[in-house]
This record gives C-alpha cells, structure tokens and sequence, in this order.
C-alpha cells in the first residue's frame, strides 16, 4: 500500500496543474458523516431528531421545517457543527501541504468550509452548493452571496425551544425574499 501512495505522490509532484474533487467521503474521513445516525448527530442535533424524526443531518437540510424559526435554528446549527465544534482535520491541512505550491483548483460538493480553513485560497475553490456559512436569496433576484457568520452566530445563542427569534430570520435586502 505504501508504494501505491509513493507512485501517486510522484504523479503529484510532476503534475503541471491539479484538479481536486472532492465530496462527502472527505467530510467523512474527517470525522463529519452528515449521512449518520450517529453519536456526533445526536449530541449536536438530537432534540431535531427527537421532535421531527430525521436521523443525519442531510435529512435535515431538506426537511420541510413548519417555520422559517425553526429552520433556521437546524441550520444556525449545522454551522456551528461543521465551523466551530469540527475544524479542519490534519486531513485537509495535509491535502494543502501536498498540493499548496502547484497549479490546483478544487471542486466540491462539501458545505463545511474545511478546504478554505485549511488553507485553500477562495479564488481555487468551486463549491458546487456552497457554503454553510453564506447566505444568499432563494428567489434568485440577484447573483450577491453575503457572509453569515455574524447572524448565524447569534442564531445560534439565542436558540429557544428549537427557534429562532423572528427577528434573526435573514431576509434578501434587494427583494425582502428568505434567505
């Protein structure tokens, strides 16, 4: 097994430029398994579990919440989850290192923000769904994304009850649409 990882780190290192693609098996070997039923999902998404009955925390991205306050307080903390309780693992950090001085992009599917808190510059990173740490209009009047971390954060603290209050649910500041 080792000489098949020496034969690749070669390839690498004679690689002009790099593609990176990467999905929820990445997510996976970092300890995030968004699949799972699992003690990680219960710790941090139990009482959603409890009340609703779904059981990984995709079930959850598109369960049909019966509010946007308790909507958001499941995705307020899916990002607490995935930026703050679970960091870039030595996994990314090492993917970086592999790959930092070469010509790279990467394409993901993963929402977790781990490839730009290892290291990866913005501008090489395609995420295919984003991001959970953006928010953006959901009717589509306008291309802008803008940066969550603030509202999020305090969607997070001031969760009562699995809800939000109504005042921390994000509207489009161009069409007063959801977010």
């Amino acid at each position: 097994m080792e000489d098949k990882f020496r034969k690749i780190i070669a390839k690498m290192q004679e690689a002009d430029s790099i593609v990176i693609g990467a999905s929820n098996g990445l997510s996976i070997s970092e300890g995030i398994h968004i699949f799972a039923d699992n003690a990680a999902f219960l710790e941090n998404f139990g009482d959603f579990r409890e009340k609703y009955g779904f059981r990984s925390i995709i079930q959850g991205c598109f369960y049909p919440f019966p509010s946007e306050a308790e909507k958001w307080a499941f995705f307020s903390r899916m990002y607490n989850y995935f930026l703050y309780k679970q960091e870039a693992s030595s996994v990314m950090k090492n993917l970086y290192e592999l790959v930092k001085d070469k010509n790279f992009f990467v394409v993901t599917s993963n929402i977790d923000d781990h490839f730009r808190q290892a290291g990866f510059p913005s501008d090489r990173l395609f995420e295919i769904e984003g991001n959970g740490r953006n928010l953006q209009c959901t009717i589509g009047c306008h291309d802008q994304i803008y940066p969550g971390d603030e509202i999020l954060s305090e969607m997070v603290t001031k969760q009562v009850d699995g809800k939000i209050p109504a005042d921390l649910i994000p509207t489009c500041p161009e069409c007063g649409g959801p977010m």
